[in-house]
């Protein structure tokens, strides 16, 4: 449970640094990889798998990918249907669910017609194709992957007064994390880690 309380400016108390990155979509392909073993690259680079949950980020992975088949941060692997984000930074609760058999979806997609198919029932992860069009696919299949480095979220221990943690912020090169949406309090949440901020 959040709460979210208003208190005095000169109040004092711990803070979680937001620091943004360049957004910038690189294509991994010195090697293809299972989806696990991709999975542990990204994560030894710093990064993720390129989650797409929008327009915008479709296009971007998409000229990252440059006519590459590879994986999608993208799996349904222990519900079949429900299809979620495996790393950071989207929360799975907030991501994308399609279900081939018509239960509908939430979110962003781009599912090849007739697809996803969980093709012999194990098709649990899925790629981005040539075309831009999502494919569910088995993870013992090999392909490169888009890394992408999320920006970060840090407990900085205070106190602080607002003013004072607003300019720690800045020198550190971030901000003062905001929480405009669900996944921006997921998180804070979790770089607090119960604590107060």
């Amino acid at each position: 449970r959040v709460l979210f309380r208003s208190i005095h400016k000169s109040a004092t108390r711990a803070y979680v640094l937001y620091t943004p990155v360049d957004g910038k979509y690189t294509l991994i392909n010195d090697q293809v990889r299972t989806f696990e073993a991709a999975v542990a690259n990204a994560r030894a680079r710093g990064g993720y798998l390129a989650t797409v949950t929008s327009r915008n980020e479709q296009a971007a992975v998409q000229g990252a990918a440059n006519g590459t088949e590879v994986w999608l941060n993208l799996t349904d692997e222990g519900h079949e249907g429900d299809w979620q984000a495996t790393m950071a930074p989207v929360d799975a609760r907030y991501y994308v669910s399609h279900s081939s058999n018509g239960a509908g979806q939430v979110g962003w997609s781009n599912w090849k017609t007739g697809e996803p198919n969980n093709y012999n029932n194990v098709e649990d992860n899925a790629i981005l194709t040539g075309d831009g069009t999502w494919n569910d696919i088995s993870g013992t299949n090999s392909y490169g992957y888009v890394l992408k480095k999320g920006s970060t979220y840090t407990y900085i221990a205070g106190p602080f007064t607002f003013n004072n943690a607003v300019n720690d912020a800045t020198a550190r090169g971030g901000i003062v994390a905001p929480v405009l949406t669900y996944a921006d309090q997921v998180q804070v949440k979790n770089a607090a880690g119960g604590k107060t901020v």
